[in-house]
Formats: C-alpha cells, structure tokens, sequence
C-alpha cells in the first residue's frame, strides 16, 4: 500500500514537471534575443516614414554585435538593400556596399569560404563556387541583390564585378530547381549580363532570364522595371521600351505599404517615369 502511494506521487511529481516543461519559455541565445528585440522596435516604427533607415541602422549595428550570426546578417544585408532601394536613399550606393560586404560576411561563415576568401577582389572562379551549397543559398542571394544594385548605382567603373556574379548567379541555378526557384535567381542572371555596356547578342539571354522572374511573381513591378531599363540604357528596341513602358498604367501593381510588394512597386513605377522621362529628353 505504501508503495502504491509512493508511486502515485510520483506520478504526479513527473506529471507536474512535465506540464512545466511544456509551458517554459524557451531560453534564446544572444542573437536571437537581439533579433526578438529588433521585432519588437520594428513594430512600434511601422509608421515612421524613415523606418527604413532606422531599421536599417538597428540592424547594422546587431550585425556588428554579431558578426557570425547568418540569421542576423541576412536582416541586415536586406535591411541595407531595402533602404538604398525601395528608400530611394541619396547614397544608395554606399548602403548597396555595405549590404554587399554583409552578404560576404554571411558567406565567410560557411566552410567553403576558406578558398573563395578573394572574391573580395573580384576574383571568383567556377570551381571555388562549387564548394558552396543549398545551405549557402540565402546569402549567396542577399550579396547578388546587393552587389548588383551596387553595381547599377556605381556605373561603367564597376562592371568588372559583372562576370563573377554572372558566376555566382550559375551556381545557385545549378543548386535550386526551376519550381523550387527563388525570383530573385532569374532576375540576378538577367541583371548580371545585362548591365554589360558590351552584351550584344547576349540581350537576348537577360530578356530570358528577367521575363522568367516576371512570370514568378506577375505582381511584383521590379523585374519589369529593370528588364526595360536594361534594354533603355542599351538603346534596343526603344519604341516598344515606351509602349511597353506607358502600358504599365493598366497594370494592377499593389503600391500600398502594407502590401506584400507595395514599397518595391512604388520604386519601380517611380523609375518607370525616370526612364521615360530620359527617353523623351535623348
């Protein structure tokens, strides 16, 4: 009998630790409370018409405290992006270099980095990529968006980067399958060779690349936007450039903040006016 009721409370002893266990708060690291924080911040600024920067600025100095956290630097690789781009900021092309050095040190985590460490200097070689995998997949992404913007906003000077992007953009289409794909892995090749001042022939490999973004996410205006523009800057095609360019204005692209696309449409539309404005002016 007395054994009996020692069991039963014991029973209850583990049902009781089992029930605490179930509703403990989990413990976080360091990185993740920082990042839990930065949640929080970037609720209460939702309405401040510079939060792009200040998230920015919030995550850049999170990633400083955390210079091997990948989670970390991803946000704030995205975060530079975001701001240069969708922010429109005066010096885009410093923060598209920060977000740039960001999506190298991202990749500096992974095991593979030990022989890429030189495509700092623009140095990148098909068979040092190859020791990158699905794994690497995220930063490989967040440093082409960046360096490319990087790129775009530096002009002619820095079109020596175009050939190891054009190598880095291989490798994630070797990586992913087309169903599986990311948008941004068409629009990086269709960028990467089309920003060439010398692509010739090769128009016609980013049109490929651009309009298979396009078809990825139809409600999205940038793939669209940048294709034009490639084909603008190349002089090709122009009068269909402008019709294509005036017909935007039936398309349905969301431009609310609070949509998926919204601040990244009201970008590209913006550039939309530039590029046409540019071409009445020539």
């Amino acid at each position: 009998m007395a054994l009996n009721q020692r069991r039963s409370r014991l029973g209850i002893w583990a049902s009781l630790l089992a029930l605490s266990c179930a509703g403990r708060v989990p413990i976080l690291t360091p990185a993740q409370q920082g990042i839990a924080e930065f949640r929080s911040y970037q609720a209460q600024i939702t309405a401040e018409s510079n939060r792009l920067y200040l998230e920015s600025e919030r995550l850049l100095q999170l990633a400083e405290s955390f210079p091997l956290e990948r989670e970390v630097l991803l946000l704030a690789g995205e975060a530079q992006r975001a701001y240069a781009y969708e922010g429109n900021a005066d010096d885009a092309a410093v923060h598209f270099a920060l977000g740039r050095e960001l999506g190298r040190q991202c990749l500096r985590t992974s095991g593979a980095w030990e022989v890429m460490e030189d495509i700092a200097g623009g140095r990148v070689t098909s068979a040092g990529l190859r020791r990158f995998e699905a794994a690497d997949l995220s930063c490989m992404r967040m440093l082409q968006a960046n360096w490319l913007r990087w790129v775009e906003a530096s002009g002619h000077s820095s079109t020596v980067d175009l050939r190891p992007l054009e190598l880095i953009g291989e490798r994630v289409l070797e990586l992913t399958v087309e169903e599986g794909r990311h948008w941004r892995d068409h629009w990086a090749m269709g960028m990467a060779i089309g920003l060439n001042p010398a692509v010739g022939q090769r128009l016609a490999d980013a049109d490929f690349h651009f309009r298979r973004a396009e078809e990825m996410v139809p409600e999205l205006a940038t793939p669209v936007i940048d294709r034009l523009s490639i084909y603008a800057n190349q002089k090709a095609s122009m009068e269909l450039v402008r019709e294509e360019l005036l017909g935007l204005r039936t398309k349905n692209y969301h431009t609310h903040q609070s949509s998926e696309w919204g601040l990244q449409n009201q970008r590209a539309l913006k550039r939309a006016i530039e590029i046409l404005t540019r071409l009445r002016d020539e």
